[in-house]
Order: structure tokens, then C-alpha cells, then sequence
């Protein structure tokens, strides 16, 4: 698995534009972008098709980055927030695959309240449309 999102990852570099302003720090968020998917599998948080899927999204937002603040922002793990009304993502880079990810391992460790719990099912239901197993309300 882990040569599939790498060759991903290393013909995006490959494909970006050498004359962009941005192109060091785009290849160092790809570099980033590898190492954080390694972390993924190496902690088992996921299977394949989750991580190849993370991959992708966030190597499509690194590519239309137009601030160094913008590729940071789409390196760091999504930290959805509470409302008052209901948990929403906290960022336009928010990329569901990883955020179900990171709800099933807060979630293996911790009781997630009401609120955490209805984003979750969201979340997921959004991932996995076809599910039988766990419908939102």
C-alpha cells in the first residue's frame, strides 16, 4: 500500500509548476503530506482506500494552494468545532476521509459527547453513503 500513495505523492511533485512562487513549499507539503499518511498506516488508523483517498484530496489542495498559510493549513489535522449548535468543520480544507479517521481513534479512547457522536455518524454516513450499518437519526 504504502508505494501507491507514494507514487502519488511523488507524481504530483513531479507535475508541479517549477516557475510557481510556491513551489518549494508545495514540495515540502508534499513531503509532509507522505509523512503524515505513513503516520496513518503505521498507527493502522485506517485501510487503504481511506488513506489513498485522503492522499489525493489533499495533494488536489496543496496543488491550488495560493499561500504558504494555506498549505500549512491543509497539512494540519482536521479540528472540527462545536457551534452551539452542532460540530462543523473548521476549515475549507477539511477533508472527510481523515476526519472519520481521526473520530474513530478520539473515539476508541475517550466517550465522545452527543454533539461529537452526531458529527461522527455524519461524517461517516458522508463517507460511506451505501452503509447498512449506522443510518443517521
Amino acid at each position: 500500500m504504502t508505494l501507491d500513495y507514494t507514487i502519488e505523492i511523488f507524481l504530483a511533485m513531479f507535475s508541479l509548476d517549477g516557475n510557481d512562487r510556491l513551489y518549494k513549499e508545495k514540495v515540502s507539503a508534499l513531503l509532509g503530506l507522505d509523512a503524515l499518511i505513513k503516520e496513518y498506516e503505521h498507527k493502522m488508523l485506517c485501510g487503504e482506500a481511506l488513506l489513498m483517498s485522503i492522499a489525493r484530496k489533499k495533494i488536489a489542495f496543496i496543488r491550488q494552494a495560493d499561500t504558504a498559510g494555506e498549505l500549512d493549513e491543509i497539512l494540519r489535522p482536521p479540528k472540527p468545532r462545536y457551534n452551539y449548535c452542532e460540530v462543523v468543520p473548521n476549515s475549507r480544507f477539511n477533508v472527510l476521509e481523515e476526519e472519520l479517521v481521526l473520530w474513530a481513534w478520539v473515539s476508541c479512547s475517550n466517550i465522545l459527547v452527543d454533539h461529537a457522536i452526531d458529527r461522527y455518524r455524519k461524517v461517516f454516513n458522508q463517507v460511506f453513503p451505501d452503509n447498512t450499518i449506522w443510518k443517521e437519526k
